[in-house]
């Protein structure tokens, strides 16, 4: 859950992150301060799973698909997308997209991250993209994707996490560790500077292709004792903190300045059973799921959205 400040001014975020009040605004202003427990790890989108960097990244870079509200999938680079046959599929590109040193985005960037990701074992999200075989450039804005074996949820695929694009030239220049220290792509924000453990500041991108950013900059912050978080929420130091125990949001939530706010999530949770008697018998599975009282698993597994919200470990 992420806890906010009330603020005059529009808060829209790329991507799935945040949710706030809005209002119109014509021109970058001010700056954005969000607090997390941790700092990044590392600039590399395709290195870490950490969901402290997966949030900048997304005002950083862009991928060829994205998902909307609703978690249906969008063009994002892509234009479109469609399968050929069986094991392949075009991909129409976004023209006039530029990365923030100035590299045109085109077929050649897509070729090249793909290329990186889909070798087994080469980076931390490589096992999301190994039914990837080749990628082909058709012309400057088409790119052709040959599968393995058939692979319906290519398009999933490239709406995932580690499927930010990257620019080519930069990545031949600073190689594997230039990337993990800086983060160049075609988000909305461009890097700024990082001081590890300190923050984390990105500056509005001007020549964004879409719609354009609503602050000057934005600023992440770690701060890992989550009392203190909440504290520089309540006295303005900052303006998003997130990671909150569900202990703060009803002091959060009271407040006249703050508010907590929720989102939408593609995470799943995985119970176990044993593989003994009874639980090996499917029919006792399911007598068990469907007797199950959710008002207790509510207390048993704490949580601040409603129990019969689909997705939910109550529902």
């Amino acid at each position: 859950m992420r806890l906010h400040r009330k603020l005059s001014r529009l808060i829209l975020v790329p991507g799935w992150l945040w949710g706030a009040v809005t209002c119109a605004q014509a021109a970058p202003a001010g700056q954005l301060v969000i607090a997390q427990g941790t700092d990044a790890v590392t600039m590399d989108p395709h290195n870490t799973t950490q969901m402290t960097a997966m949030q900048p990244f997304n005002f950083l870079f862009n991928k060829l698909i994205n998902r909307d509200d609703k978690m249906q999938l969008v063009p994002e680079l892509a234009e479109s997308w469609k399968p050929l046959d069986d094991l392949t599929w075009e991909v129409r590109l976004r023209q006039g997209v530029k990365f923030h040193n100035g590299e045109t985005f085109d077929a050649n960037a897509v070729k090249s991250t793909l290329d990186r990701v889909k070798v087994a074992g080469a980076t931390h999200v490589s096992g999301g993209f190994t039914t990837i075989d080749e990628v082909t450039v058709v012309d400057p804005y088409t790119v052709r994707i040959v599968t393995k074996k058939s692979d319906p949820l290519l398009p999933s695929r490239l709406a995932q996490w580690g499927a930010q694009i990257l620019p080519p030239a930069y990545f031949k220049e600073a190689g594997e560790e230039g990337i993990a220290l800086k983060a160049i792509g075609t988000g909305p924000y461009r890097f700024g500077q990082w001081r590890k453990d300190d923050m984390l500041v990105l500056e509005a991108n001007p020549d964004y292709w879409g719609k354009p950013p609503e602050f000057e900059r934005v600023i992440f912050r770690p701060i890992p004792d989550e009392f203190a978080r909440v504290s520089a929420l309540i006295a303005d130091e900052v303006d998003i903190v997130v990671n909150i125990p569900v202990d703060f949001t009803k002091q959060v939530d009271g407040s006249n300045s703050t508010y907590v706010a929720e989102t939408l999530a593609s995470a799943t949770d995985v119970f176990i059973m044993g593989h003994d008697k009874p639980l090996q018998s499917k029919e006792v599975r399911l007598a068990l799921n469907r007797h199950r009282p959710s008002e207790t698993h509510r207390y048993a597994v704490p949580g601040f959205s409603p129990t019969d919200r689909p997705g939910c470990c109550t529902h």
